[in-house]
């Protein structure tokens, strides 16, 4: 039984090690893409910074299907003192009403950093954002932060997987 075993262990690892593929240390390809990779993540960010400029742009336009046209299938957004929104549908669900009521005076983004690695990225930074309501009446301010974190699609987009802001401001006074 045991000697069975460590065939079948040595079998293994054998057809492991002949079906990986490996490129020598002195391959120079190899090193070639070194460069590539580096301009790779810098096109990467750019995308990324791109598709965060879309998603802060439905915010600033008060455009719900723009909002909606970030999100990828499965995104998650987590607005403040609000139920997540699940999805595309979840996500115009949540915006439409919020949008129909308020409508942005301005918003300011600030601190925006984003890393990429690989096939994920993540956005955080800083807002300031005021609203006006849509039936008058005082605006309403909001000074927070958000983390949005992205995933590339299989058709190289990047779309919003998930996405979560909060205030920066102090509770008030009882």
């Amino acid at each position: 039984m045991i000697e069975t075993r460590a065939s079948l262990g040595v079998v293994s690892l054998l057809l492991v090690v002949a079906c990986s593929t490996s490129t020598p240390a002195n391959n120079t390809a190899a090193t070639d893409t070194a460069k590539p990779a580096a301009a790779n993540a810098d096109a990467d960010k750019a995308a990324v910074a791109a598709a965060h400029d879309v998603l802060e742009g439905s915010y600033k336009n008060s455009d719900c299907a723009a909002m909606v046209s970030t999100a990828a299938s499965d995104a998650v957004f987590e607005p403040p003192n609000s139920a997540s929104a699940n999805g595309p549908d979840g996500i115009k669900a949540w915006c439409t009403p919020m949008f129909a009521a308020m409508k942005t005076k301005s918003l300011t983004v600030s601190g925006k950093d984003i890393e990429v690695s690989g096939d994920i990225a993540v956005d955080r930074g800083d807002y300031d954002w005021t609203l006006t309501p849509a039936k008058g009446g005082a605006d309403v301010h909001a000074k927070g932060r958000y983390v949005t974190i992205w995933h590339r699609q299989s058709d190289g987009s990047w779309k919003a997987s998930r996405l979560i802001w909060n205030s920066s401001e102090p509770m008030p006074k009882a």
